[in-house]
């Protein structure tokens, strides 16, 4: 039998509850667990305490953010290296361009909160 960690008396669950839910209910809770890719208790203690619950990615949709991720870092780069070199000769295409690396800068933030 493995040994359990220890837990002090504040981290031990105590307390349990129990919910009915008809057919259609259930089948609307078991579509939303998979889609969460959390456990049953994980998914409910979220619920209950958050109001709701944040899906943890998959394998292979972590590897489309990163690649992503990637992708818009190196296109920020690009764009701000041509906004370095245009600055003092076009005003104009300087500020759009430097608009559109703060918007993908934007985006990039947006990742990193995923």
């Amino acid at each position: 039998m493995p040994v359990r960690p220890y837990k002090s008396k504040d981290q031990l669950f105590k307390h349990h509850h129990t919910v009915w839910l008809n057919d259609s209910q259930e089948a609307d809770f078991q579509k939303q667990l998979v889609k969460s890719n959390l456990k049953k208790s994980d998914f409910l203690r979220a619920l209950v305490i958050h109001g709701f619950v944040q899906a943890v990615p998959r394998q292979e949709e972590r590897k489309q953010y990163i690649e992503l991720f990637k992708l818009l870092l190196e296109y920020k780069t690009h764009f701000a290296r041509i906004s370095g070199l245009i600055k003092s000769k076009d005003q104009s295409l300087f500020s759009a361009v430097k608009t559109l690396v703060d918007s993908i800068g934007r985006h990039l933030d947006s990742l990193t909160r995923l």
